[in-house]
């Protein structure tokens, strides 16, 4: 067992889910454990690492021998009044989840749970997502439930589609096709057959913010990125490290810059990789690449390298410098489109104990990217700028003063960044 194979938990809950799973069988224990009956919010895949490859390749889970993991959200209890769901966040809530990013947040709150040793796949069947399911919850010393952690006694019933067949959409509008796609493609591991990357250049119109190159007589320099490419921070780049071919796309994560592509389901744009366009770019010998990704985080656990390993087909070894995630700003007096940052929260990420995902979360999660890029992009020889380095607030935080929406660069915060790395552009 090597750890979590889903981005719905970290290894630490893991640890505590199979610590929990240890003291439990599919029978209940008077007076130590309560059931529940609850939706599973995810389809379930294999906890064992051999398992969960053969599940990745070809999405069928047939290992009936693995136990199975997935998260859930308590619907009611058979024996008690109190449901402690019932004022939990609707991860298909368009209102509170704007983007993937968000409801897979949202999604980490609810219970972890992992079938019984007993649970027998063969006649108990596959879990989907939608499937109402009865978990027995470890009652803690104090008599509140431990809602964290669970087991799965039973399937209570299937969700069906209306052919009969399937799981049930639990989102509908905007939302349902983040959870369309099957599971390992929102794990962002191997996409299904039915959701084959295309190239950005067939996509259908209107998806996302589309890709902007800006042309110039030189093609010495390349540059790569986000929506903060697109934007202030590209325009304050290009001034500072020379004019050149710039690609970019909002929001884009390192594995829309490869083959296996991002998935757009979200705004109903299915997987598009911009990979063909990148190697165009590249096959045009720049002399010098710089790239901005980082700020729309990371779903697969190859799309770093994979795009890594991309951008080393280029002829000539280019000097190639990249900048990470730039600090995102507290913005207490409203923000409608990132809403969090209205929410100081508390650091530790979104749970029922600690309360809802904010700006001090988010923060650190940026932070702790920034270093997982780091740490690749200078095994790989290149140079990494991180803004949280160069960008600081009077009382030592990273951040910048007069922001707009709290995560995208102004023009006078992106000058500040790049006057303060300008000596490390060329």
């Amino acid at each position: 067992m090597l750890g979590s194979f889903s981005s719905f938990t970290t290894p630490r809950a893991l640890l505590g889910l199979l610590a929990h799973a240890a003291t439990h069988k599919r029978a209940e224990t008077r007076g130590a454990v309560r059931k529940f009956t609850a939706k599973a919010v995810t389809d379930g895949v294999p906890l064992s690492a051999e398992a969960y490859r053969k599940y990745a390749k070809n999405h069928t889970g047939t290992d009936t021998m693995a136990r199975h993991i997935l998260r859930a959200r308590i619907e009611q209890s058979d024996m008690y009044e109190y449901n402690p769901h019932a004022y939990t966040t609707d991860p298909c809530d368009p209102a509170y989840s704007g983007d993937i990013n968000t409801t897979l947040r949202l999604i980490q709150m609810f219970t972890l749970c992992v079938t019984a040793r007993n649970f027998d796949l063969d006649s108990d069947g596959l879990i989907r997502r939608g499937d109402k399911i009865e978990i027995i919850c470890k009652v803690n010393p104090n008599g509140t439930t431990n809602v964290q952690n669970a087991i799965i006694s039973r399937v209570v019933e299937r969700a069906q589609r209306e052919d009969g067949t399937g799981t049930a959409p639990v989102c509908t509008g905007g939302l349902s096709g983040i959870f369309e796609t099957q599971t390992v493609t929102v794990l962002g591991t191997t996409p299904p057959p039915d959701s084959t990357a295309i190239p950005d250049s067939t996509a259908p119109a209107g998806c996302g913010l589309g890709a902007e190159q800006t042309s110039s007589d030189s093609p010495d320099v390349l540059y790569i990125g986000d929506s903060q490419m697109v934007g202030e921070l590209g325009n304050a780049l290009m001034a500072a490290a020379g004019a050149g071919n710039r690609i970019a796309k909002g929001s884009t994560r390192f594995e829309y810059w490869t083959d296996a592509g991002q998935n757009f389901d979200h705004v109903g744009c299915g997987v598009i990789s911009g990979a063909s366009i990148l190697r165009e770019e590249l096959a045009k010998g720049p002399k010098k690449i710089v790239i901005s990704l980082g700020d729309n985080g990371e779903v697969s656990a190859t799309g770093l390298s994979d795009l890594i390993a991309l951008i080393k087909t280029a002829p000539g070894s280019p000097k190639v410098i990249w900048s990470g995630s730039s600090p995102p700003i507290y913005m207490p007096q409203g923000n409608d489109y990132f809403a969090y940052l209205t929410i100081e929260g508390n650091g530790v990420g979104s749970t029922p104990q600690y309360g809802s995902y904010g700006y001090k979360d988010h923060y650190n999660d940026r932070k702790a990217l920034n270093e997982r890029i780091k740490a690749a992009v200078t095994a790989a020889g290149w140079t990494f700028l991180d803004p949280y380095e160069y960008l600081k607030l009077p009382d030592g935080t990273s951040g910048y003063e007069n922001p707009s929406d709290g995560i995208h660069h102004t023009p006078a915060s992106a000058q500040q960044y790049v006057a303060a790395i300008s000596s490390q552009l060329n």
